[in-house]
């Protein structure tokens, strides 16, 4: 019919459609149930064809609901469609089960979820008509299912139709259902218990009936199938008719039984009105009955004894009266093995017995319930000895089946804990294992596999019982089980019975450990393992057991050595070569091909805790000379997708590594060593790691590991943010856990899921800030010269004490967290500090990259010594052991950058760090000939020094000196006159301020320079030996032709009475800001006050102490621990703190060079596009084939250095890449949509968690390039 197509149809198609399909239903006839006129024959035929009609009008029916439920459905019930399906039903012959069934699914359909239907439904009498279907014997189970779930549908949250179906015969049909006996359908059985309960809810006294009814129904089925029972038993001839007359009984049972249980489960007085009409008796009969009937049945049974008494202990005690344990334990006693559901449902009533007998303090009948239990375990061992097990008669086989039955039903009662395992305990019951095993040779094969595979079940995740069995030696027997084992399959179940004897963490699981190493299991496990390669026996899951246990206890023991605990013993020295043995035979196992993931993960974890416990050193040693380094790098280089597998092999690694005398660590490729660290900084101790597969403990994984740690920075603030929130985590904290990244605006959240990319972004931004010189933290170094260096006076901004604390930690955190997730964050560290990090010493080489005129000043003395000894000696002469080392570096970084210190704790990011518009900066320098004030001075110095213009400094330097000097003494001759006064000044040692051009420069010439407030004083030798000069014992710059004795007081008095002379002859201007004083005491004495503040001894009395041809390689140590040590080392200390917190110590001093921690760190800045396009994968389209791709590449490689490095921070959230790039991970170009006018308006997007980028087919490259700028100016990285 129409209502079938898809085709569109208007209001009136459709409801002429509904109309001819609810005619079609009604019939032939003036009505559904109008019956055809005729003689039978005809009559059928007539009747056959209509419900043929019917059938097909209800499959468009059907067909039609599904495709458009809702109108559909509407449509029908508004022309009478329920009516219609209710009186088919009742007018369904029940010859026809089929159609009945049919029917019945389209009321389903209509009637479902429609309170409106529902009614409509039962106004036409439904309910009446499917009770009359549920009365009916030959009612199929189909029908009788679906015409339940319809009436569930019918009544379901309403007491009123309820009560319809309940007036309508309702419970008789259901306790007909279960007298069926459908035990095919659970769920039937289950919703007609669940529309009894309801009743019964509904009428509390109609619910004591109900319950009597389903009881003396299972009276009178007990009888009958107690009758059939004797009847099997008289008629041995003829068993299988007399099975099949019991059949129909049994199945009766179950489901009047499973209907009790749903009804009576968690209702205590239901089951106890249940009881009182003598129940308890009717369900121990049943069990009675024992294996004369079906095992489904006293399954069943069981089950319904359950949830009659559970947390109901007077019920338990009724069951005990009756003498349920007799008959409960007599169901072990079989010449089969039971199945396991049959057993757990024993072992259920059996412990809810127990439990509730200890609840009404009748320990000793519990006793009594559990000893039957224990005399069946023993059936195999009360074999008459001559009998023996020769044979395969009945008896045989029933003592053999009954002790392993009654041994799984006491493993289930373990497994259900309580006060059933006291009990066993307390009567020492569980010894009956330990007799056993005693006599485990003199069983049969089958016998003692079972005894061997209980034995490990029974103590799996029972510390209490495994300790109890532990001390009736079982560990003893087991390890000599294993050492006599002569198949495969005895082997396999003793060595994991073990296994599960030892797995126990806690102190009960150290004592278990202890006993079995007292026993020899040690030995025994590591035999195994030694001959694994010769023996059949040693299979792969023999393998797997005893790895896992002998893991186990070398981990005990490494936690008793790692806990420092009295009880910790060194290990003798055959217990040490026996481990040393133990790692040689696990890398022997690790090289074999094939072993399998599961064996091969075990196995490392095994030989981890060998390194870690007792014999740690020689354990490690073992390993390395077996060739164990280069297997597990191999092992790493190979798996590096499988996270758990490389992050075990790393740590292994690790343990090799740090105990290791020779040094591998550099011939290790760095990848492998880069994982090395990643693992061993996130594992936590071994003794302390948590169980993992197949029996062993694991450690730690690699993957942001044990959680996740939210962190949320304010998006305007984020250093400040920053330095807040990271102060709540501990380092532990930081390592084991993956760090979540929230950025937020005030309040508001930025949406972002970070998997990644956000977590570096953050990163990139918060280094950007920290380490900009402006912060105050650091200052540039040189060669490059964006590299830095750690402040030497951080305290010159006016930052605390305690501020610089906070900031240094942060600052190690970061540099921590970018070797961690080897992240780099495009920062150049000066090698020294890299080695300060690493616990390392700079050199003197390293001077470079901090102070380019100290390393200039001093390279060329040393290049002296080589080339020319007497100029060497000379150059030397005067020199003592001081240094002005801070104040030099501080200078020469600030005049090259100009920068504006600005202390953090202040509240300054980068915004506010700038300088005023007042500065120099800010202002625009005049060319040194228009210079005519020293405010112009002042700023075009500023961007001199700023340039690093050194030909423009000395231009404006000697324009200062002529600016400051008055303009009395301009003349040439009164200069001449100074300059003879200076020359008498040196000549007669006195002390004075040499003139700029005097000392050539600080690059050609040693000279140490400060600035200040007011004035620049440089000091400085020439090439000529009579200007050289030297700091004196008061810190004033003497000549070098002054002997000792010239720095008495007397020869001090004459100088200063030279240098009065001397400034008398310079008159000073009014506008030169000089008062009297200072023109009494000239700027030396300002000059020697300063340098006295400045100058450091490099050892005590290092100001008397000069340089020579024999101390010159010691002054240049002293002079390198100084500037590259001593002056940062309160900053590299706090610096270390925090680096350390995320990468421990040992850690990094073991796996890392510096060389390497400065490129991990630096990353590649120049971002290599040839290296970016290597590892980049592409879907939909690549640079060959694809002119998108192409121009994308074009425009990365047009950019310069920093606009690439801004896409990559796009991108990636990469400021640089990584020394390992994007191997581990490769970049992602996607092509989205197709090349259109609407491609070219979409801008491209990434994910920065994964690399990938979104490129849409722009049709020209510059829309591409456009769009890119675009997307890179609105967002600071991309969305992830």
């Amino acid at each position: 019919m129409a209502v079938l197509e898809d085709a569109p149809r208007s209001k009136e198609e459709a409801e002429n459609e509904a109309r001819a399909l609810v005619e079609q239903l009604r019939g032939k006839g003036s009505g559904a149930a109008a019956q055809p006129q005729g003689d039978g024959e005809q009559e059928q035929l007539l009747q056959q064809e209509d419900i043929k009609d019917v059938m097909e009008a209800l499959k468009k029916l059907r067909v039609a609901v599904q495709k458009d439920a809702n109108n559909t459905i509407e449509l029908l019930s508004s022309l009478g469609v329920v009516g219609v399906l209710v009186d088919r039903l009742m007018a369904a012959p029940q010859s026809h089960q089929v159609y009945v069934l049919q029917i019945l699914a389209s009321l389903g359909y209509v009637v479902q979820k429609s309170e409106e239907r529902i009614k409509d439904a039962i106004q036409h009498g439904i309910l009446r008509a499917i009770v009359a279907k549920l009365l009916q014997p030959s009612t199929s189970e189909g029908v009788l299912l679906l015409g339940v779930q319809v009436v569930t549908f019918l009544v379901e949250d309403s007491s009123e139709r309820l009560q319809q179906f309940y007036e309508n015969n309702g419970v008789n049909a259901c306790l007909h259902i279960l007298r069926r006996g459908c035990v095919r359908s659970s769920l039937l059985n289950a919703r007609v218990a669940t529309l009894l309960a309801r009743i019964s809810e509904q009428y509390p006294e109609e619910s004591i009936t109900i319950c009597a009814k389903l009881h003396q129904l299972a009276a009178l089925l007990l009888k009958k199938t107690q009758l059939a029972v004797q009847t099997v038993e008289c008629e041995s001839g003829n068993e299988d008719a007399v099975r099949a007359r019991l059949a129909p009984l049994e199945d009766a049972c179950v489901t009047v039984c499973q209907g009790l249980g749903f009804l009576l489960d968690g209702n205590q007085w239901r089951t106890k009105a249940l009881f009182d009409t003598g129940a308890a008796e009717t369900l121990v009969a049943l069990v009675a009955l024992g294996h004369d009937v079906s095992p489904h049945l006293i399954e069943t049974v069981c089950w319904t004894m359950t949830y009659c008494i559970a947390n109901n202990p007077a019920l338990a005690l009724v069951l005990f009266q009756v003498d349920a344990g007799a008959a409960l334990s007599r169901l072990t006693r079989h010449s089969k093995r039971l199945e396991e559901g049959f057993i757990h449902a024993l072992a259920s009533v059996v412990f809810h017995v127990v439990e509730g007998l200890c609840a009404s303090n009748a320990t000793v009948s519990a006793s009594s319930m559990l000893q039957p239990l224990i005399v069946n375990v023993l059936a195999v061992d009360s074999r008459p000895e001559p009998a023996g097990f020769a044979g395969d008669d009945i008896d045989t086989l029933t003592a053999l089946h009954t002790t392993g039955n009654s041994l799984r039903a006491l493993r289930r009662l373990a497994k259900l804990k309580g006060r059933a395992t006291d009990v066993l305990i307390e009567n020492d019951s569980f010894a009956v294992f330990a007799e056993l095993l005693k006599k485990h040779g003199s069983f049969p094969e089958c016998t003692s596999l079972e005894i061997l595979q209980e034995v490990g079940l029974v103590v799996e995740n029972q510390p209490k019982l495994g300790l109890h069995l532990a001390k009736h030696g079982i560990c003893a027997h087991l390890a000599r089980i294993t050492r006599d084992c002569s198949s495969a399959q005895e082997l396999c179940n003793a060595t994991r019975a073990l296994a599960c004897f030892v797995e126990h963490n806690d102190d009960v699981g150290t004592m278990i450990t202890d006993m079995a190493l007292a026993a020899g299991c040690e030995r025994s496990l590591i035999g195994i393992l030694c001959r694994f390669q010769t023996d059949p026996c040693v299979d792969h899951e023999v393998l797997l057991n005893t790895v896992g246990a002998l893991g186990y206890m070398v981990k005990r023991q490494s936690f008793v050595k790692a806990q420092d605990s009295p009880r910790f013993v060194a290990p003798s020295r055959e217990a040490s070569e026996l481990h040393c043995s133990a790692c040689k035979a696990l890398i022997n196992l690790l090289a074999e091909e094939s072993i399998g993931e599961s064996l091969t993960w075990n196995a490392i974890w095994a030989l981890i805790y060998l390194m870690n416990g007792p014999s740690a050193r020689l354990c490690s040693r073992a390993v390395e000379e077996h060739n164990g380094t280069d297997l597990l790098v191999g092992l790493i280089s190979s798996s590096m997708q499988n996270s758990p597998l490389v992050c075990s092999a790393a740590k292994a690694l690790y343990h090799v590594i740090s105990e290791s005398d020779t040094n591998r660590i550099e011939s290790l490729p760095l990848d492998v060593r880069l994982k090395v660290l990643t693992c061993a900084a996130r594992s936590r101790p071994a003794a302390q790691s948590p169980r993992g597969q197949s029996g062993v403990p694991t450690g730690t994984e690699s993957t942001p590991g044990f959680g996740t740690i939210d962190i949320v920075i304010d998006s305007n603030s984020i250093a400040e943010s920053s330095v807040c929130t990271m102060q709540q985590f501990s380092g532990d904290q930081l390592r084991n856990n993956g760090l979540k990244i929230q950025y937020v605006s005030g309040e508001v959240e930025h949406s972002g899921i970070d998997a990644g990319g956000v977590r570096r972004d953050w990163l990139t931004r918060l280094s950007e800030e920290l380490f900009d010189p402006k912060f105050n933290l650091v200052i540039h170094g040189f060669f490059p010269n964006d590299s830095v260096q750690i402040s030497p006076k951080p305290g010159f901004g006016g930052m605390s004490e305690e501020d610089q604390s906070k900031w240094y930690r942060l600052m190690g955190q970061v540099l921590g967290l970018s070797v961690l997730y080897e992240d780099p964050l495009g920062v150049a560290l000066v090698p020294s500090l890299c080695k300060l990090l690493l616990d390392g010493q700079p050199e003197f080489e390293d001077i470079k990259f901090v102070s380019k005129q100290y390393y200039t000043t001093f390279s060329k003395l040393k290049d002296l010594r080589d080339s020319d000894m007497d100029a060497f000696k000379v150059a030397l002469q005067d020199l003592t052991f001081t240094v002005n080392s801070r104040e030099c570096m501080m200078k020469e970084a600030f005049e090259r950058d100009s920068l504006v210190p600005v202390s953090p704790a202040a509240g300054s990011h980068r915004k506010s760090v700038t300088a005023k518009a007042s500065s120099p900066a800010n202002r625009k320098p005049l060319s040194p000939e228009k210079i005519t004030s020293m405010k112009q001075l002042t700023i075009a110095l500023h961007h001199a020094r700023m340039d690093q213009d050194r030909p423009l400094l000395r231009r404006l330097l000697k324009i200062q000196n002529k600016l400051r000097q008055p303009r009395s003494v301009r003349e040439d001759a009164v200069q001449e006159e100074e300059e003879e006064e200076i020359e008498e000044a040196g000549e007669g040692g006195g002390e004075v301020q040499a003139d700029k051009e005097s000392c050539a420069g600080l690059d050609d010439d040693f000279a140490v320079v400060v600035k200040d407030h007011n004035q620049d004083l440089i000091l400085g030798f020439d090439a000529a030996p009579e200007a050289r000069g030297r700091l004196d014992s008061k810190g004033t710059f003497s000549s070098s032709s002054s002997s000792s004795s010239s720095r008495s007081s007397t020869n001090i008095a004459c100088q200063h009475a030279q240098l009065q002379r001397f400034s008398r002859k310079r008159k000073l201007s009014t506008d030169s800001n000089i008062s009297l004083v200072d023109t009494l005491q000239p700027p030396l004495k300002r000059s020697t006050t300063r340098m006295k503040r400045m100058m450091s001894d490099l050892m005590d009395g290092g100001d008397l102490k000069e340089i020579n041809v024999h101390n010159f390689d010691r002054y240049l140590e002293m002079l390198t621990f100084k500037l590259l040590v001593e002056n940062v080392a309160p900053q590299v200390a706090m610096l270390k703190k925090g680096f350390n917190e995320v990468v421990p110590r040992e850690i990094a001093v073991n796996l890392l060079s510096p060389q390497e921690l400065g490129e991990l760190i630096e990353g590649d800045r120049n971002v290599d596009v040839g290296y970016w396009k290597r590892y980049t994968e592409y879907k939909g389209g690549s640079e060959a084939d694809t002119e998108q791709v192409k121009w994308f590449w074009e425009y990365v490689s047009s950019l310069g250095k920093e606009e690439r490095q801004k896409l990559l921070v796009w991108a990636t959230g990469w400021r640089s890449i990584g020394r390992t790039g994007f191997s581990n991970r490769k970049f992602t170009i996607e092509l989205t949509g197709v090349k259109s006018a609407q491609e070219n308006e979409r801008l491209p997007s990434v994910a920065t968690c994964g690399f990938h980028l979104w490129l849409p087919m722009y049709t020209t490259k510059q829309q591409l390039v456009s769009k890119f700028r675009l997307a890179m100016r609105e967002t600071s990285f991309g969305n992830c």
